[in-house]
Parts: C-alpha cells; structure tokens; sequence
C-alpha cells in the first residue's frame, strides 16, 4: 500500500512537521505475530508500541531520486513491483519512504496502520491524482468522474454511485455484462490451448488477466 505526498491513500500528505508512526528496532512489541507475504516472512507486526518520527527520518531510499529511478527501471519494477516491495519492506520494515524521480511516496503494509490513515483522511480524502489522465479529460471536455475527483467532489459523486454499485438490486445489471466478458476470456483461454496442439496453455496469466480485469472494469 503506498502513500504519497497530499494527504491522500494512495496519498498521505506529508510534511516536515508530520510526524508518522512507524515501528523501530528500539521499540518492542507487546505482540508476536507476524505479517505474511507470499515470499515469507517480513518482520515482527509493530501493532502495540509505536513511536513518532519526523518525515526526513524515515527508512528507504529517497535521496538519490533519479539513481532509484534508474534501478527501478533495471529492475523492471513496472512489471515486478510486489517483489521489489517485499524486498523494501524486509529490509526497512513496515513502513519506507521512497522517492523516484519526482514521485515520492510513503508505503505502508500493516492493516492497521492503513486503518489509521484511512480514518486520517476523514469524510473528504486527496486521491491519488494521474495527470495526464486529468489534462485528456479537460482536453476532451469530460467530466472527471468518481476515478479522478477527490476532496467534496470525489464524495458527493461517490455517495450517488453508491447507491447504484452497492446496491444488491442493481446486480442484475452488472451481471450479463461481466458475464459476457468471462465468456470471452474463457474462449480465449480454449483458443490457446488448441493452437498449442499439447492440449494446454502455459503460459503467464497475469497480463492475460490484467486484461480481463480492465474490459470488466469498462464493460
């Protein structure tokens, strides 16, 4: 989970003035459990005994922005972000300051931590902003929408979606239309398989279901 600069999930406005409650080695735990990921373990949960530290002292690597960006990029961090977030995450601890390029965020993975800030941001929370897609938008004379707004506008248009998306009567609407999607990924995958000629698909799903996730989203 990150968090970058304007107060925001992703988002946590951050300050010299902020301070930020992050576990550290001189701090011991009340409790034993451990946090899980798919690689192992990562560190003991830092849940009872927290302690406050200003931004710039923060673990991660954040001074040299434009030297992580280049690792980022050996990396392939565009496609192997999880990894190299497991990798951050045992070695600085729960939560890490980092900083590529111009992109500097804060990131987080213990529950209870994100919901502190989530309860932080309160009734009107800064979203995570992409502005490019912002400036297609004006371009085009489009609304912004729920994806784009924050602040009051984000929640006077998310309380009226609400009532459509969380609505159990509304699922019958939402239904044929996904449907309609796994049918076709489903045709896709049996495609595969027989132009294969081994009867099976090897392959790596992640970007074939990426895919189907993103024509789920705009059915």
């Amino acid at each position: 989970m990150q968090a970058r600069r304007g107060f925001c999930l992703p988002g946590l406005g951050i300050s010299s003035s902020l301070r930020i409650l992050y576990w550290s080695e001189t701090t011991q735990p009340l409790s034993h459990r451990r946090v899980h990921a798919a690689s192992g373990e990562l560190y003991p949960s830092p849940l009872q005994e927290k302690v406050g530290r200003p931004f710039d002292q923060l673990p991660g690597h954040w001074k040299n922005s434009w030297l992580n960006l280049y690792h980022f990029w050996k990396e392939d961090g565009f496609h192997n972000v999880h990894n190299i977030m497991v990798k951050k995450f045992q070695k600085f601890g729960p939560i890490y300051r980092e900083k590529l390029g111009t992109y500097e965020s804060v990131n987080i993975i213990d529950p209870e931590d994100a919901a502190v800030l989530f309860k932080a941001e309160g009734m009107y929370p800064e979203r995570f902003q992409v502005p490019p897609w912002a400036a297609y938008r004006d371009f085009r004379n489009k609304a912004y929408g729920v994806l784009l707004k924050s602040g009051e506008g984000w929640r006077h248009d998310r309380l009226a979606m609400n009532k459509e998306a969380l609505s159990l009567k509304m699922t019958n609407h939402f239904v044929p239309l996904l449907n309609e999607v796994g049918e076709d990924f489903v045709r896709r995958v049996h495609t595969q398989i027989q132009k294969s000629g081994q009867g099976r698909w090897t392959a790596d799903l992640s970007n074939e279901l990426f895919r189907f996730a993103l024509e789920c989203e705009w059915a």
